[in-house]
């Protein structure tokens, strides 16, 4: 994937630079109307003209170097994405000046090798200050823009004609109509002001720019803790639960034992017939089962063979299926096989689902289909309803703790989840709104 991006950096790049280095060429008539004006601004004395001619250098200036700065960064790109990185910077810096040479080759000019490493030099250092964020590529080219327009108008200086800034043939061309109409004073002035103020600008627009980034990554910062803070909350919470439903349970142990024993000596001291006898046996089938529920709920890692009928059975006993409104429909398998799992748990989750179905339908009319099937080396259990369905921005927080859209506890998914996880188990959710709802849950043998 990472081969692939530097690939299309590498190709947008050169197909930028290639649009920048034929620029001049496309705009011929344009350029021919740029030496006329600064004919007429001699010819006619007119330092309007001379002014106007500026402008229109600095937009072309800008716009073809643009170009090729902006397809140099991608191209550098393609060697690190790291701005930091000694890599990246060094590419750019020779691109940057390749490209300058093979401008001057095709164009039989003379622009500044020294200009442009003070340029490249600049936007490197303030692209050290804008952190890598979605969409940061926006700043760093408008902070290039800026340090283009500085230089360029910078390169209209007459002052700095013999630290060879300005020696391309616009630039020459434009200084002697300024020699001749006002003795270098417009030229100097302008430039230099001009210089000053997009140099303060470009570094005005990093500092916000830094400033904005740091507050971004500080919110970023305080929504992870709070984040973290909720979970580690929620989990203390849900420790806490579970250790007074363990303490609670773990304490039915000793009525129950008692109740044994005294069943024991009742069946002693009972006159035996068939009536009675059957009575007991019912207590202490029941008995039984209580102590078979209590290890089950105190232990996850107890799991017991059982018949998916016989289990299914045991989950819909639990639900009360009297709104009239809603059609339950169970299909189940004949071939599929016996599961083993905490009885307890896994029906609690696998009604826990049921019941999410029953509330999403309200007092509508609709239906529930819970259908079982044997698929692989496992066990498919679907629950599908036609109730208004998970928008799809809620779809990854129907897992987290306490979220929920019918004002009830939101714990119901999270411990289904957690539930079939522990049985090495997986989940699936999927719903198109006011259309249906579909959860599967897959359970290996």
């Amino acid at each position: 994937m990472n081969g692939n991006r530097k690939n299309i950096y590498l190709i947008l790049g050169l197909i930028i630079i290639f649009y920048g280095l034929s620029f001049p060429a496309s705009v011929y008539d344009w350029t021919g109307n740029l030496y006329e004006m600064i004919e007429d601004s001699i010819l006619y004395n007119d330092a309007g003209l001379l002014l106007k001619a500026s402008f229109f250098y600095i937009t072309w200036n800008v716009f073809t170097f643009m170009m090729i700065y902006s397809g140099s960064m991608l191209m550098a790109m393609a060697v690190s994405t790291d701005k930091n990185s000694p890599y990246y910077q060094l590419s750019f810096a020779l691109i940057v000046l390749l490209n300058v040479f093979i401008y001057n080759m095709i164009y039989s000019e003379h622009e500044s090798f020294l200009l442009h490493m003070v340029i490249s030099a600049a936007f490197l250092l303030l692209q050290l200050f804008i952190p890598k964020q979605p969409f940061s590529v926006l700043p760093q080219l408008i902070i290039l823009f800026l340090i283009l327009v500085s230089f360029s108008w910078l390169d209209l200086s007459p002052g700095l004609t013999r630290a060879d800034l300005g020696s391309d043939d616009f630039a020459a061309s434009l200084k002697v109509a300024d020699s001749y109409l006002s003795e270098y004073k417009i030229l100097n002035n302008l430039s230099l002001s001009f210089f000053f103020v997009f140099s303060i600008l470009s570094l005005i627009f990093t500092v916000l720019i830094y400033l904005f980034s740091k507050q971004i990554l500080t919110i970023k910062k305080v929504q992870k803790q709070e984040k973290e803070l909720k979970e580690t909350r929620d989990a203390l919470l849900e420790t806490n639960v579970y250790k007074e439903i363990h303490t609670l349970v773990h304490d039915l142990k000793t009525p129950l034992v008692t109740v044994e024993g005294l069943i024991s000596l009742l069946e002693l001291k009972v006159t035996q017939d068939e009536k009675a006898s059957t009575y007991f046996n019912k207590i202490n089938a029941a008995t039984a089962k209580m102590k078979e529920m209590i290890s089950e709920i105190l232990s996850e890692d107890i799991k017991q063979e059982i018949g998916v009928e016989d289990f299914i059975g045991y989950v819909t006993s639990h639900i009360s299926f009297d709104h009239v409104q809603i059609d339950f429909n169970l299909t189940i398998d004949e071939h599929v096989s016996p599961i083993k799992v905490n009885k307890i748990r896994f029906a609690r989750a696998l009604s826990n689902v049921i019941e999410n179905a029953m509330l999403s339908l309200g007092d509508q009319k609709g239906y529930i289909h819970l259908e079982v099937e044997g698929i692989d080396n496992g066990v498919l259990f679907r629950v599908e309803d036609n109730g208004p369905g998970i928008e799809k921005r809620n779809m990854n927080k129907i897992w987290e703790e306490g979220f929920s859209t019918k004002n009830s506890s939101g714990v119901g998914m999270p411990f289904v989840k957690q539930v079939v996880e522990n049985h090495q188990g997986a989940i699936r959710v999927s719903s198109i709104p006011n259309e249906k709802t579909t959860v599967e849950i897959f359970l290996p043998y």
